[in-house]
């Protein structure tokens, strides 16, 4: 529930695709035929559209490590659930 003065994050990631493999994985798994917006698509345009005020936009990275047997987990289930 939301209150009056109360406010609202709203998160998503991107992978950076500047990595050529990570860019490689991506056209693997099909990701420019079934990405939902662009990548790097400022949303605060929608988000101003509604009752929000005050719109700020941060930009900040995470790295993640992956072992072998995880990444595969992962991408496997991105992989078929097309």
């Amino acid at each position: 529930m939301l209150v009056d003065g109360g406010r609202l994050g709203v998160l998503w990631n991107e992978r950076d695709e500047s990595v050529s493999w990570v860019a490689d994985l991506g056209e693997a798994m099909r990701w420019p035929i079934y990405q939902p917006y662009a990548v790097g698509q400022d949303f605060t345009p929608v988000l101003a559209s509604g009752p929000f005020v005050n719109i700020e936009r941060r930009k900040f990275s995470h790295h993640q490590i992956w072992i072998t047997r995880g990444f595969f987990n992962v991408f496997s289930r991105r992989a078929t659930s097309r």
